[in-house]
C-alpha cells in the first residue's frame, strides 16, 4: 500500500491460485476516495498458469493518487 501512495509501482503482478490459506492479511490499505474517477486504473494481461492465473497489472500514469 506504502509504494501505490507513493507512486513507486508501475508493474504489478497478482497470482491466483485454487489454494485457500486462511483468512489472511489484507493486501492494500489505501485512503477512502470520493469518487470512482479517483480510483486507480490499470492496463491489464493475463496469463494461464497450467490452472492458476497470472495477472499482470500496468499502472496507467493518468491514474495515480
Amino acid at each position: 500500500s506504502y509504494f501505490l501512495q507513493a507512486n513507486c509501482i508501475e508493474l504489478l503482478h497478482l497470482h491466483f491460485c485454487p489454494l485457500i490459506l486462511g483468512s489472511g492479511r489484507s493486501s492494500f490499505t489505501l485512503p477512502v476516495i470520493d469518487s470512482i474517477d479517483k480510483g486507480l486504473r490499470f492496463k491489464m494481461k493475463h496469463f494461464d498458469l497450467d490452472g492458476e492465473i497470472l495477472v499482470e497489472l500496468l499502472q496507467d500514469k493518468q491514474s495515480r493518487i
